[in-house]
């Protein structure tokens, strides 16, 4: 949540890896209002998937003003993932790899993914 509040410009969020059984709901209402579009993946996407989606709902029979939809897409891994975001972000957006889940359901560690992550951006280029 920290990482989306330090970010003024319009975001593209990767979220997901492994469910570390903490409660996805002040998140999801969080990207309702700061997130432009949220890619999931991993084994907990489909968990925060239906978080998101019910904070939309919620939102919606309340309406809060400051919920806005947000576009999501489901992707079966991290690399899937930032080739979606890829397509997706325009210059001038941010996008966050900020997973809220552990990386063992697909990388030994969380410094394994995050050097990963570098190296598949990089080849993108």
């Amino acid at each position: 949540m920290a990482a989306i509040h330090s970010f003024d410009e319009p975001i593209v969020l990767l979220l997901g890896g492994r469910d570390k059984n903490l409660p996805w709901e002040d998140l999801a209402a969080l990207v309702h209002q700061r997130v432009d579009h949220l890619v999931v993946f991993g084994e907990a996407a489909e968990k925060i998937e239906k978080a998101v989606t019910d904070s939309g709902r919620r939102a919606e029979r309340v309406e809060a003003s400051e919920n806005r939809s947000v576009d999501l897409c489901h992707a079966k891994n991290l690399k899937e993932a930032i080739i979606k975001a890829a397509e997706i972000a325009q210059a001038g957006d941010v996008v966050l790899l900020s997973p809220g889940g552990t990386s063992f359901d697909e990388f030994k560690d969380f410094e394994e993914r995050g050097e990963t992550f570098r190296k598949w951006v990089q080849e993108l280029s």
